[in-house]
């Protein structure tokens, strides 16, 4: 009969070559649209599939104990992630400042004579 921590053990690196596999997948996806022109460098799909699947291959090389390549990765999410934190600042806001009251009078560009 198999033992509960062998089981769980097999369960767990499953799940993190799932996770390696979906990073994987969406590094690979982000650089290809990349490359075609469906995206850009500066946009929020490419930095977002970035920060997922560097995130995502952190986990799975963690779980695996390659060190390096969970720095490599967590450097990678990290610039990611401060890609995308500078997109958040400098996109406009999506209303304006002052949202006119309804009772307030239309404005005028001419007088009316």
């Amino acid at each position: 009969m198999e033992s509960f921590n062998s089981r769980a053990g097999r369960m767990l690196e499953l799940v993190a070559n799932i996770l390696g596999w979906v990073g994987t997948i969406a590094l690979l996806l982000s650089f290809w649209l990349l490359t075609v022109k469906r995206i850009k460098s500066d946009g929020y799909q490419y930095q977002s599939l970035n920060a997922v699947g560097a995130f995502l291959l952190a986990i799975t090389t963690a779980q695996a104990q390659a060190w390096s390549a969970v720095a490599l990765n967590s450097i990678w999410c990290i610039v990611a992630c401060a890609g995308l934190l500078r997109l958040r600042k400098e996109r406009p806001a999506p209303y304006p400042q002052r949202v006119p009251e309804i009772h307030d009078p239309p404005a005028r560009t001419k007088p009316h004579r």
